[in-house]
């Protein structure tokens, strides 16, 4: 079987030092679901050399993304088999409609409440990293993954 033409597009970005290309790219051979194992396995270093990439630049925005792609694509993966905390939440029922509204969303589909919430969390993260402790966790944990 040929290399996905994605993939193939994200290892040439990467070299080109088209960092944000490259991450696209591989979120674009990652979706896909007949890629066979090898390709997956290309794609997700791509994105870890990605992550450690902009690890080094401290750009914590792309290194969540990294990150969350990681854990969705595989969540089982030497490094990113963490201990799991379980979390339960009561919503006020508009938030709970809002967020069926959420999953109905063409760009969700697939997604179930589980992973809406990871990306909620990863926004709410993203929000209060300026704080210096905040940022000093993300780092510290980018640099065990990347």
């Amino acid at each position: 079987m040929d290399m996905d033409k994605d993939l193939a597009s994200a290892i040439v970005l990467e070299r080109c030092n088209c960092y944000d290309s490259a991450l696209e790219a591989a979120k674009k051979a990652l979706i896909k679901d007949e890629l066979p194992p090898d390709q997956i396995q290309a794609t997700k270093d791509v994105v870890k050399s990605l992550g450690a990439l902009y690890f080094k630049q401290q750009c914590l925005e792309k290194i969540l993304e990294c990150y969350h792609l990681l854990s969705e694509i595989s969540p089982l993966d030497d490094k990113l088999e963490q201990e799991q905390v379980e979390v339960k939440i009561s919503l006020n029922k508009d938030i709970f409609d809002i967020l069926k509204v959420l999953e109905s969303i063409q760009e969700n589909q697939g997604k179930n409440q589980e992973q809406l919430f990871k990306e909620a969390m990863t926004l709410l993260i993203l929000n209060y990293s300026t704080s210096k402790e905040v940022k000093n966790i993300i780092l510290e944990k980018a640099k065990e993954i990347f």
